[in-house]
């Protein structure tokens, strides 16, 4: 085979893996397709779908047990995940996950009160400095441990 054949069933492949990325992050992808691109191969893919608003719930809960913590951390994100997945998603096992939750000033406070007692100490930290944080931006009188 010659090299410029190699080059174009390259190139190809790399079209379809966008077109696929593109769609999975569309407003306008039907619930079908984002439903069938949830099984993608491609971690990124899954994870485009993942953070898609239009993401059919069903298809959204699928996500939350992916095998990739990327594609769980774009579900949690997602604002039609419900807020007990969320929870689920703070006792992820991997700790990048929970680290990226308490990193997150858009993290529920009562999430992040979980991750500050996390088994992690730089979850916890994180946590910590993230509540402390929203304490100042508010005002508020609690003082994060």
């Amino acid at each position: 085979m010659s090299h410029s054949n190699n080059q174009t069933r390259s190139q190809s492949r790399s079209d379809l893996e966008l077109d696929r990325y593109i769609r999975a992050g569309s407003l306008t992808t039907s619930s079908n397709t984002l439903n069938e691109l949830a099984e993608d191969s491609q971690y990124l893919i899954r994870a485009r779908v993942a953070e898609n608003p239009n993401t059919p719930l069903w298809t959204l809960l699928r996500l939350v047990n992916d095998d990739h913590e990327q594609v769980r951390l774009a579900a949690f994100f997602n604002p039609r995940l419900p807020a007990s997945e969320q929870h689920y998603l703070a006792r992820d096992p991997h700790a990048d996950v929970r680290y990226a939750l308490a990193e997150d000033a858009a993290t529920a406070v009562d999430i992040l009160d979980i991750l500050a007692d996390d088994e992690n100490v730089y979850v916890q930290d994180r946590a910590k400095k993230t509540l402390q944080a929203l304490c100042q931006a508010e005002g508020c009188q609690k003082k994060a441990a």
